[in-house]
């Protein structure tokens, strides 16, 4: 540990459950002085207070404070009072008292909170207090956020020392084994009706922008248009808003003029075809404010109205594909209910009076309770929340069925004896509580902790939950999804909408926690999807892709521990209720498996060198922080769809002559249908070509920027460990194209694979750009961030380059040339579908 203080910050990752009070204890204890322990919520400060309390039993009363203002040996805050306190005049006293204290460790538990909010108290706290040392623990550092948030972020905790990783802490029994599983459920026919009835708008507005000629004279008449070379930092600032007009205009079939084609190095056979989407982008530009002063205004009300009457505008955004409001009521739907249901059944069988479920949701509706429990069974009224999800549970007919929100929690009636036992157990009298009998509901009991007993609250239900007077637990994720201990969930449907790392794995984090009270605990999470069964609509399970993105478990497939969605196994698309039913049907059976959870985690019992099968390695297929990068919009992919397609007509003529056809009528229908494929193909196979002349074959091209990157990091020492030019690997399958460095350290292939994929997707706004030139095409890659701090690198990676690509060169992106080639660079990228070349995975196997 004190290596990593040398900076007096020390900064540590580890999954939820994995032991961060534990080691921030220790971190306290050898530190040897007095603490501030700052927390985002209340109930996680109680949870440090109650640790310290356990572990320190005698005399902890004493040294131990939960007010800033009045600080103690271990004062234990939240992160909203220390930026009350800071931005108030009255700050210095508090300042004074801590500085007299001789506060040596300022601790920041689920440090991720600092990445926005109540970051520049903290800074200004720690500037205040000479000499204090800074440790910062979180699950979940925000990868995922804006370059701004993430350099306040390190600025304050400062580089990542140490990360351990989810395959490890299982080995070594720190968390149980678990494994995450997909409940399917069509959405209800209404929900379907309305997103059928919107898209058919959405179709004739487009047909009807189409056949607009008033739309098309305006474009025409636009200043970018009439003298292009005088708006060419606007262009390059628009580009895409820019490519929307000609395309268009050359969908309707204009003759474009040659020198607009030029500023995007295209030709008019390569722009593609006016779509929603690109009619979105079209139509966002025109009611925008930046360019609504270019338009007649007549113009400009005349568009509003249209998009008004096909409902395509909401609070004044434009939206012709699904806006996150719609969706949001499909991913809330309440034909969830019947998901949880389902599991609930199949988890009850499974573990009996051993089970601990619990299930997350984002409202509460209090409205649906007791009262309205007939009303609850009507579908088209019914929403997806804690209470509605209590009741459903409820009418099952299991009395041991609690809900616990900020502001409603309530047990069953049996449960009421467990309940008063732990309260006196906490010190708690009988004037501290109320239990309400509900007259709707005799069995059940609303609980209420007066006075200053409010804190214990929390602490209170989940020991009774513990205690197996709860089986079932109903609650929200604002106030259960993080920091909440209760190791004895072995079960968890997540049934909130949460898509982003960090809120998902904190609210993961509840149920893979390790219980010393069933040491062969083996914990289930399930996500609820609602389909749609429509291809490349499906808001729901694209929001669940997400989630999974950089959660690591089981494969389902083969003995191999890895992120993403795929690991599931589960199809491509689920278009009909069969294949719905099927799919769920798997995930129960998995569920029902715990032998097969804690083989998939722990290995084979007559294998105890299992761990060494571990080996560290990070794919990656997107530009998040990887190691491992699939690139799968792929000249090859395209050819190898197309082959088979074209087999596929060829299999179904041979069939047809061997089942009797003869003479010349089988011939001719062999050629018949060979034309046919053909027929079929042809899109594909010029977007191969235009694919080809961009990028020439994908594989080829990853190699080479990859050994380039490889070199030039090599022979800059910007890898911490040394590793030969072999642990560099490139294997390409039916197209796809993956590249690892299965070699260093996790920090080694985080920064190769960050910079890879700068180099390998989108080109948005570099500094420098890459471009390669040969007699066919021009191909462009953003230079890397890494490598862009001082000319020495620049001229490396540029020397490498050329070495393994031939005719390259750098372009400073800010010079007046630069900024054309980076526009002709921009729409190249928007016009081939470059931007969304990959996803990311983490992978031991």
């Amino acid at each position: 540990m004190e290596a990593h203080l040398d900076d007096a910050r020390l900064h540590v990752v580890a999954p939820p459950g994995s032991g961060k009070t534990v080691l921030g204890l220790e971190f306290m204890r050898r530190l040897a002085g007095p603490s501030l322990v700052v927390a985002p919520t209340r109930t996680i400060q109680s949870q440090w207070a109650e640790r310290l309390r356990q572990d320190f039993a005698a005399g902890a009363a004493d040294w131990i404070s939960l007010d800033l203002r009045q600080p103690g040996l271990v004062t234990i805050t939240t992160y909203q009072m220390v930026d009350q306190v800071m931005s108030q005049p009255g700050a210095e006293p508090v300042l004074a008292a801590l500085r007299t204290l001789g506060v040596q460790t300022l601790l920041l538990d689920e440090a991720h909170h600092l990445k926005q909010a109540w970051w520049q108290s903290i800074i200004d706290l720690r500037k205040r207090i000479e000499g204090v040392h800074t440790i910062s623990l979180t699950a979940t550092p925000p990868y995922d956020s804006s370059a701004a948030e993430w350099e306040r972020y390190i600025q304050l905790c400062g580089e990542i020392d140490m990360e351990i990783p989810v395959p490890e802490l299982v080995l070594n029994g720190d968390l149980c084994p678990h494994v995450d599983l997909l409940y399917f459920e069509f959405a209800s026919p209404e929900d379907l009706q309305q997103r059928a009835s919107f898209q058919s708008q959405i179709n004739e507005l487009v047909a009807d922008l189409l056949h607009r000629d008033s739309l098309a004279e305006q474009i025409n008449k636009h200043p970018w248009l009439l003298d292009p070379e005088a708006h060419e930092a606007d262009i390059y600032a628009e580009v895409e808003w820019f490519s929307s007009l000609l395309i268009y205009l050359h969908t309707r079939g204009a003759r474009l003029q040659p020198e607009l084609l030029e500023l995007l190095d295209a030709e008019a056979g390569e722009l593609p075809c006016f779509d929603t989407e690109w009619a979105q982008v079209l139509l966002r530009g025109i009611v925008s404010k930046k360019q609504r002063s270019l338009w007649p205004q007549d113009f400009v009300r005349q568009i509003e109205a249209l998009l008004k009457q096909h409902g395509a505008i909401e609070r004044g955004h434009v939206h012709l594909l699904p806006s996150h409001a719609r969706n949001r009521r499909l991913m809330r739907s309440a034909t969830k209910l019947r998901s949880i249901e389902a599991i609930v059944r199949v988890e009850r069988e499974t573990h009996g009076a051993d089970l601990r479920l619990l299930v997350l949701s984002d409202y509460i509706y209090p409205e649906f309770l007791g009262t309205h429990c007939e009303r609850s069974r009507n579908a088209k009224s019914l929403k997806l929340g804690a209470v509605p999800i209590f009741e459903r549970l409820r009418q099952l007919g299991d009395e041991r069925v609690g809900l616990l929100t900020g502001s409603l929690v309530i047990i069953p009636a049996s449960a009421a004896p467990t309940l008063l036992d732990v309260c006196c157990e906490r010190g708690l009298s009988p004037a501290d509580l109320r239990l309400e009998v509900l007259e709707a509901l005799p069995d059940y009991r609303a609980l209420t902790l007066l006075r200053g007993a409010s804190r214990q609250l929390v602490p209170v239900m989940t020991e009774t939950f513990a205690r197996g007077a709860i089986h079932i637990l109903s609650g929200t994720q604002a106030l259960l999804g993080e920091g909440w201990d209760a190791p004895c969930i072995n079960s968890l449907i997540i049934a909130s909408n949460v898509g982003s790392f960090v809120s998902s794995n904190q609210i993961r984090g509840r149920a893979i926690r390790t219980n010393p009270s069933s040491p062969l605990k083996v914990s289930k999470i399930w996500h609820l999807v609602t389909l749609t069964g429509v291809p490349h609509d499906e808001p729901d399970l694209d929001c669940v892709r997400r989630r999974l993105k950089t959660f690591v478990g089981p494969n389902h497939r083969e003995a191999a521990i890895q992120s993403g969605y795929e690991r599931l196994g589960i199809p491509a698309s689920i278009l009909t209720p069969q294949q719905c039913a099927q799919v769920n049907d798997e995930m129960q059976a998995l569920s029902a498996n715990a032998s097969w959870i804690r083989q998939a985690w722990l290995g084979p019992a007559n294998a105890p060198d299992w761990k060494g099968l571990f080996y560290r390695s990070i794919q990656v297929k997107g530009r998040k922080l990887m190691h491992y990068a699939y690139l799968w919009r792929s000249v090859e992919a395209v050819l190898y769809g197309a082959a088979l397609s074209i087999l596929g007509v060829g299999f179904d003529a041979f069939r047809h002559m061997l089942s009797g056809g003869r003479g010349l009528a089988v011939w001719g229908m062999l050629l018949l249908m060979l034309l046919i494929g053909l027929l079929r193909i042809a899109p594909d196979l010029w977007r191969a070509l235009r694919l080809y002349r961009q990028y020439g074959l994908t594989g080829v091209t990853a190699d080479r920027v990859g050994r380039s990157l490889f070199r030039t990091m090599h022979a800059l020492g910007k890898f911490d460990e040394d590793m030969p030019e072999q642990a560099l690997t490139v294997d390409r399958f039916m197209g796809q194209v993956s590249v690892s460095l299965k070699g260093g350290n996790r920090m080694d292939r985080h920064h190769f694979a960050t910079a890879f994929l700068e180099m390998m997707g989108p080109i948005r706004s570099p500094h420098y750009l890459i471009s390669s030139v040969t007699s066919a095409r021009s191909t462009y890659f953003p230079f890397p961030e890494l490598l862009r701090g001082s000319e020495a690198e620049r001229a490396e990676l540029l020397r490498q380059a050329k070495r393994l690509m031939g005719n390259v060169r750098l372009v400073n992106c800010r010079s007046r040339e630069g900024r054309r080639v980076l526009l002709q660079a921009r729409a190249c990228s928007i016009f081939n579908e470059w931007e969304d070349a990959g996803e990311s995975l983490s992978r031991w196997e």
